[in-house]
């Protein structure tokens, strides 16, 4: 079964993302016609064993995710600019805590400061001078 499909109207984003969508049940094999209207020749071959109406409910069935593919397409598009908005606002809203600034320019800060104190080794923080019970017998850890 061959569809012939012209890119102006089923963009290839859309038409490869609907065959990904039935790789599981279909194979697929595209060819580009690149005319004065460029196409897309997608060939459809069941992976198992169908009935025509199956073969026609499979068709009917891809044409519909093909139109809902091209649908997002446009939507995305459309919406670009929104979504780079929205990122770029929860990414750069919130504004530096002013009472800690790590990349002041007035200090050189060098790997081995600390200073948020979190470079305390485990063993100093939570280890120190535990006792531990073990047969009876009494050792520090």
């Amino acid at each position: 079964m061959k569809i012939e499909l012209r890119t102006k109207i089923y963009p290839l984003e859309a038409i490869l993302s609907t065959c990904y969508l039935f790789i599981d049940s279909i194979y697929f094999f595209l060819d580009l016609d690149a005319g004065k209207d460029e196409k897309v020749v997608v060939s459809l071959k069941p992976k198992k064993k169908l009935s025509d109406r199956q073969i026609e409910l499979l068709k009917d069935s891809f044409m519909n995710e093909l139109l809902y593919s091209a649908l997002r397409c446009i939507v995305s598009k459309n919406n670009k600019k929104i979504r780079e908005y929205v990122v770029a606002r929860a990414l750069y809203s919130t504004p530096p805590d002013s009472n800690f600034d790590l990349f002041s320019s007035d200090e050189k800060l060098d790997y081995r400061d600390d200073p948020l104190g979190i470079a305390v080794p485990w063993e100093d923080k939570y280890g120190k001078n535990k006792k531990v019970k073990k047969d009876n017998v009494e050792s520090k850890v």
